[in-house]
Parts: C-alpha cells; sequence; structure tokens
C-alpha cells in the first residue's frame, strides 16, 4: 500500500481517545482493530484498514508544539 497508510489508529488508542471525551475521528491515513472498534461503536473515517501497526523507528517528542 502506498505511504502513510499504515494502522495508525487501533483499539488501544480508541479507548483512550474514548476516556478523554473524544467523539470520533478523521484521519487521512489507515487503522486496524476495525472488528473491536465497531463494538466500542466509535466512528471512524478512515483511508485504509491495514492489518499491520506502525513501525516506530526512532523516538518521539512529548509537549512539544505541532504545526499543521
Amino acid at each position: 500500500m502506498g505511504e502513510g497508510v499504515a494502522g495508525m489508529i487501533g483499539e488501544l488508542i480508541v479507548t483512550a481517545l474514548m476516556k478523554r471525551g473524544v467523539q470520533g475521528v478523521i484521519i487521512d491515513s489507515g487503522i486496524r482493530d476495525v472488528a473491536q472498534i465497531r463494538d466500542l461503536g466509535f466512528p471512524i473515517w478512515t483511508k485504509a484498514v491495514f492489518s499491520q501497526g506502525t513501525t516506530k523507528s526512532k523516538g518521539g517528542w512529548v509537549n512539544a508544539p505541532t504545526v499543521c
């Protein structure tokens, strides 16, 4: 599949989002754990469904500013 389509969001992230009050997600990438997310009743609009998660090749940042 093309770049940026891996399973960026799965059941664990959706559960954390729901606990924070998030009502749904629109993502220009892929998701995984579709059956579990459906069981949670959490709406996601996505580019693709992908069985593999992302690859973590280096550390990230915490409490850093973001730019869109």
